[in-house]
């Protein structure tokens, strides 16, 4: 059997385990335009994944795990 993990519908079903993902990236570009200082620019972005598996029936809480990645180009 191949992996399912970029193909098929493998995200319903995981939400079908009370699994669900987002994600989210954002981009920044950043600098002065004007008066004193440095007047270079710099860009990056900043990348953040929350998955969460919610309370079960055998379990007293529910599962969150967050991951954050920062980056400057």
């Amino acid at each position: 059997m191949k992996p399912r993990l970029l193909d098929g519908d493998w995200r319903n079903d995981l939400a079908g385990h009370g699994i669900s993902f987002d994600a989210w990236w954002t981009q920044i570009y950043q600098g002065s335009p004007r008066g004193k200082g440095i007047h270079s620019w710099q860009y990056g972005g900043k990348g953040d994944l929350q998955v969460v598996q919610p309370v079960l029936a055998s379990a007293q809480t529910g599962v969150t795990a967050s991951l954050r990645t920062k980056a400057r180009f």
